[in-house]
């Protein structure tokens, strides 16, 4: 099993949005169309969440993804939960019993001005976001395994406003650094940052 949680990213930004735009058409079996330039960005393992003006999406990539863990992430359990700490937002995420509790810290102000855009406020009561999931092999570049899920309204809006307020602030790079490096000393492993979420969902179908 692949720990993410013992994975300190230096910034979500390692990854260009153009990887992870929900329109992007990609297949089970092909290798990833801009694998070439994001491979060497890759050195370990890691999940990557992303909110871009095509909407959100969370890339998984593994070395040599195990069958058990392609099904956890396919068609286990989805959960989503997440953290505003100081200028930074950490995105949780668990599939089934394979995949636990893992992270992606992001800001709205590291994505590229030309991808950058704000959700949706105010949604109608019974509207919910879509998430894009990419499984890719770290190894190789092959797409492993594809998946979309809708969150409850409630998690829709509460993570929705959190995007604006983190756009409303002022950005320093050496702050989100500071705060960034802070978390991972207050909560260690992911699990211990469920103490802390604003919200919390179940992924629909």
């Amino acid at each position: 099993m692949i720990d993410l949680t013992e994975l300190m990213p230096t910034s979500h930004a390692i990854v260009s949005p153009t990887c992870s735009l929900p329109s992007m058409r990609l297949e089970i079996g092909e290798v990833h169309p801009h694998w070439e330039t994001l491979g060497p960005q890759l050195p370990v393992d890691r999940a990557v969440y992303n909110y871009t003006a095509a909407g959100h999406s969370l890339n998984y990539y593994y070395s040599n993804p195990t069958g058990q863990e392609i099904e956890d992430f396919t068609e286990g359990l989805a959960q989503f939960a997440f953290v505003e700490f100081g200028p930074v937002l950490f995105f949780l995420h668990a599939f089934g019993t394979g995949l636990p509790w893992s992270d992606s810290p992001y800001s709205i102000h590291l994505v590229p001005e030309e991808y950058r855009g704000l959700p949706e406020l105010s949604l109608a009561p019974d509207e919910r976001a879509l998430l894009w999931l990419t499984l890719t092999d770290r190894a190789t570049g092959e797409v492993r395994g594809l998946r979309a899920v809708s969150w409850a309204p409630g998690f829709t809006n509460a993570f929705h406003a959190a995007i604006h307020r983190q756009a409303m602030l002022p950005f320093e790079r050496r702050e989100h650094d500071e705060y960034h490096a802070a978390a991972y000393r207050r909560w260690p492993k992911t699990s211990d940052m469920l103490s802390a979420v604003v919200a919390h969902t179940f992924g629909g179908v």
